[in-house]
């Protein structure tokens, strides 16, 4: 009996790290292209025959007509969005077929137009603590999920559900105007959500901070890389590489190979630092802690010569600037695991693979 092939490709930094690229990349080699957790709230970014195209929920093999896609069970759904996305998606790219090859999980759970709304009256009441949503409501969901409050997408199906989901919904809806919340057309919200849910059931459905420091020129990298949010196209923070931190995801989720992005951002630099340690109380310490000693704990900053090439011209790891390997080299040996691949630009070819660091 044969063993399917499953991998699993995960972020280590928090967001936006080139994860829906590289899944395109490698795409070929695989069946089947699952998202397992997040909702709306992703945005995917990838280059289809010099089309630019952003993916919040469909997953980032539904550019190759062999590949099957799932929208997995720990993923949070909204039914409007997704019909949006499907119905941009086939007038961006007419000539691709992918409606059959979508499949959605029964058990993944819904995302009501009132999350949304209590999403971003979460963000600006005084009462809560302003984290920095891109207000999908996908916190609400995955509350609603937890507490047993929730929708899934089996749920659609049932007799009663448009009267259950009706009173879910108008309950939220009071709570809000309580709270001060602009009014809401209710009556208008429920009949676009119902029609949205009408569209859905057409488908396959299927049973931290980041350490800064002064020679990090922030708004010119971050306008370089584009390090702006795909959905609300906010300014992403960005800083320079924690070691400790990138250390302990790399253990905590058990990673097999690594891939690095935005070579081509940081071309053109004097030099290029990264925390190789954390300072705690006058002690050193090279893996994350997750207790409140991180609130107080200080970078110990590495600096590598920056380096200065046309990555336009290269095609093979060999031509790699001299400055460059030397960067990878070290990261792969602190962290114990080797480098697959690295991107050095924004298009879909712009992709080194790594015999050096395997």
């Amino acid at each position: 009996m044969s063993t399917a092939k499953m991998d699993i490709l995960v972020g280590l930094q928090w967001g936006d790290e080139g994860k829906g690229k590289f899944i395109d990349h490698i795409c070929p080699e695989y069946d089947i292209v699952a998202r397992f957790n997040g909702g709306a709230n992703a945005g995917h970014t990838i280059f289809w025959e010099d089309k630019k195209i952003t993916l919040k929920l469909l997953p980032s093999g539904i550019f190759y007509p062999h590949i099957q896609n799932v929208i997995g069970t720990g993923t949070v759904v909204n039914p409007g969005q997704l019909k949006n996305e499907i119905e941009q998606l086939a007038f961006t790219c007419p000539e691709l077929t992918f409606k059959e090859r979508l499949f959605i999980s029964k058990k993944a759970h819904l995302v009501l137009p009132t999350d949304k709304y209590r999403d971003s009256y979460f963000e600006h009441s005084d009462d809560y603590r302003t984290i920095g949503t891109t207000k999908n409501g996908i916190g609400c969901a995955y509350a609603n999920k937890f507490l047993r409050h929730g929708f899934r997408v089996a749920d659609i199906y049932t007799d009663g559900f448009t009267d259950e989901v009706e009173k879910v919904m108008h309950k939220a809806y009071l709570k809000l105007v309580e709270n001060g919340q602009e009014m809401i057309d209710f009556n208008a919200m429920m009949n676009e959500f119902l029609k949205d849910i009408a569209y859905l059931k057409q488908l396959s459905i299927i049973d931290t901070e980041l350490f800064l420091n002064t020679s990090l020129k922030t708004d010119e990298l971050r306008t370089k890389g584009n390090e702006f949010g795909s959905n609300t196209g906010r300014p992403r923070r960005i800083g320079w590489l924690d070691l400790p931190a990138l250390r302990y995801a790399v253990m905590l989720n058990g990673i097999t190979r690594l891939i690095m992005t935005k070579a081509d951002v940081l071309n053109g630099m004097d030099s290029v630092d990264l925390c190789e340690q954390y300072e705690v109380n006058g002690e050193l310490q090279e893996i994350a802690t997750v207790d409140d000693t991180f609130c107080t704990a200080l970078p110990k900053w590495k600096t590598f010569e920056g380096w200065r090439y046309d990555f336009s011209t290269i095609t093979s790891e060999q031509e790699l600037p001299r400055e460059l390997r030397t960067y990878i080299t070290f990261l792969s040996d602190q962290l114990e695991v080797p480098l697959s691949y690295l991107s050095i630009g924004p298009k879909r070819k712009d992709i080194i693979a790594l015999e050096c660091c395997r």
